[in-house]
């Protein structure tokens, strides 16, 4: 028997075959009507959209790697939905977004300072 703080410990990380047990569903396609990096895309949308856990957003795009996908793919998809599911939750999850694809947002921020700096405004 799982505990109270086990149980939401699981769900803190985003324990996918505890959260698949709670749902009764699994994770992708079964019957291939659907292609795993079109499934990758559709979730990580909806995660955008309601402002996932860290853990859970990491392994949609992960998920969507593995199923094939660019970077460029991922966030054209992201920025192509953005009118729908509302700019405000893509501006949000961007950072979280970045660092799950392997970014390092610190430098490139330390960058634009920089630059801004050298520049005597912003561009």
């Amino acid at each position: 028997m799982t505990t109270a703080e086990d149980a939401l410990l699981k769900l803190s990380v985003g324990d996918r075959a505890f959260c698949e047990g709670i749902a009764g569903v699994h994770v992708g396609v079964s019957d291939g009507q659907i292609d795993s990096g079109t499934v990758a895309l559709m979730r990580l949308s909806a995660l955008v959209a309601i402002g996932p856990a860290e853990a859970l957003l990491h392994e949609a795009v992960g998920d969507a790697l593995d199923a094939g996908l660019s970077c460029d793919a991922i966030v054209g998809s992201m920025i192509a939905v953005a009118p729908t599911i509302g700019i405000n939750h893509l501006v949000a999850a961007a950072p979280a977004l970045a660092v799950a694809l392997g970014y390092d947002l610190e430098t490139s921020f330390e960058s634009l300072d920089s630059k801004n700096a050298i520049s005597g405004g912003t561009s």
